[in-house]
């Protein structure tokens, strides 16, 4: 495997709807109960880093990341 470096750039928007699918993805899914407590750590992550970017508190812009590449 190598890495890959991807850069990723959202707008505001983009950002605030995106976290906001993946939070109805994580409500939809049916959990097993030894991984509730993960999922809610997840969930309250995901909801405080959707406040502050709907707030416009914070300029959000990606880190370059890594992705591996088979």
């Amino acid at each position: 495997m190598t890495n890959e470096q991807v850069e990723i750039r959202m707008t505001k928007d983009q950002m605030s709807r995106t976290l906001a699918n993946i939070m109805k993805g994580l409500n939809e899914i049916e959990i097993k109960a030894k991984y509730a407590n993960e999922i809610c750590g997840i969930m309250n992550a995901l909801i405080a880093v959707k406040t502050v970017v709907d707030n416009n508190t914070l300029e959000m812009e990606c880190e370059t990341v890594e992705k591996q590449k088979e």
